[in-house]
């Protein structure tokens, strides 16, 4: 609304996602980044050539390199906007993710696919088993991060990351130790916190 009215300008920024589907038509309706182009980015003047999204299209023998190069162009992101899924995972850095872990293809768990599935019509045999996420020190390295969670479903994985011990086990825990974060919930996320 405020682009449309002309009180903001796009023009100048450089726009990171921090995940996508492996493999997956990076036009597909089913693309993880559908909704940020269709709902923002083709919205708004942010320029072709500043907007970096994981491309689930990139053969498998290059995407080694391909996640290299990603890695290297996200490096010191000034805000970084993400979720938190169920188990904690922030992207697709499920249970057991390193704190040092960079951006790279990853498998991704039962629990995950089956959540996943909707954007599959449910269909769990055409839901992709793999996907493209930065890692956690990448995510880390952002000079600050704002996260959000809404819903009763997110209240144990709100809970484990800003109360409980940091841990692999929920990756968003690791958030704790960044100097910037600040956290939106709703009244059901926030239900079980304590402190």
């Amino acid at each position: 609304r405020q682009f449309k009215e002309g009180n903001v300008s796009f023009a100048n920024v450089e726009v990171f996602s921090i995940d996508e589907y492996y493999p997956c038509d990076r036009n597909s309706t089913q693309s993880r980044n559908h909704r940020l182009h269709a709902e923002f980015l083709d919205q708004v003047d942010v320029r072709k050539e500043n907007i970096h999204i994981p491309d689930g299209s990139i053969p498998k023998e290059q995407i080694s390199d391909y996640c290299a190069e990603f890695e290297k162009l996200a490096r010191g992101l000034d805000l970084l906007v993400i979720g938190v899924g169920e188990g904690g995972q922030v992207g697709f850095n499920e249970a057991g993710s390193s704190e040092r872990s960079q951006t790279r293809t990853v498998p991704l768990s039962y629990q995950s696919r089956k959540r996943q599935a909707r954007n599959f019509n449910g269909d769990l045999t055409v839901t992709p088993k793999t996907a493209i996420t930065m890692g956690i020190g990448s995510i880390m390295r952002a000079k600050k991060i704002v996260l959000i969670a809404t819903g009763e479903s997110k209240a144990e994985a709100i809970k484990a990351t800003v109360e409980g011990e940091v841990t692999p086990h929920c990756p968003a825990s690791i958030l704790q130790q960044h100097d910037d974060v600040t956290i939106f919930l709703d009244e059901a996320a926030a239900s079980l916190l304590k402190k």
